[in-house]
């Protein structure tokens, strides 16, 4: 009965469908069932893996601080390094960035997460901010409670995701938002 066999040269995986009896030569490593073997893959001796190291960045971006970050509410507050906000009260967050000074009118999407247990995601809000010459600016407006959070490193998944030239980086804006 005919069996499928991955041939490894040098620890890796040059052909990953051979199908024979038996194995031609000592290159020739039966491929258990319901495993996946790739060209490229690496065989140590008993397992086959992908040892190929992470992409990197397909291209250089710029980084962008975001500096002079202020929150503006009628009626909320910071304690601490978080805000305090009732629900359904508009509120705007900006920031300055210089890199964005000849920027005219240009928006961007801004994802906010609402978390459970300080940490974990359980929603993706989305809101446009609008820059306008180095001013980046968010009109925000919660109808739940609960705990919300802007993250550099969230936002700068999605900018990779799409393929923009720049990553932002900024601390961690958190939100408290309470039934008044």
């Amino acid at each position: 009965m005919s069996k499928l066999y991955a041939i490894v040269k040098g620890g890796k995986v040059v052909n990953a469908g051979a199908i024979a009896d038996t194995p031609l030569n000592s290159s020739w490593v039966e491929i258990p069932a319901g495993v996946v073997v790739k060209v490229g893959y690496a065989f140590d001796g008993t397992t086959f893996f992908d040892d190929t190291p992470p992409q990197e960045e397909p291209y250089p971006y710029i980084n962008i601080s975001l500096q002079n970050i202020s929150v503006t509410s009628s009626s909320g507050e910071k304690k601490g390094n978080i805000w305090w906000i009732p629900v359904n009260e508009p509120f705007t967050i900006r920031a300055e960035a210089v890199e964005f000074a000849d920027t005219v009118n240009e928006e961007m999407m801004i994802m906010i997460e609402r978390i459970i247990g300080g940490e974990k995601p359980v929603e993706d809000l989305r809101f446009k901010a609008k820059i306008n010459q180095g001013l980046i600016e968010i009109n925000v407006n919660f109808n739940a409670s609960g705990n919300y959070i802007i993250t550099a490193e969230r936002l700068n998944a999605g900018l990779k995701e799409i393929g923009e030239a720049f990553r932002l980086s900024f601390p961690k804006l958190e939100f408290d938002v309470y039934v008044a």
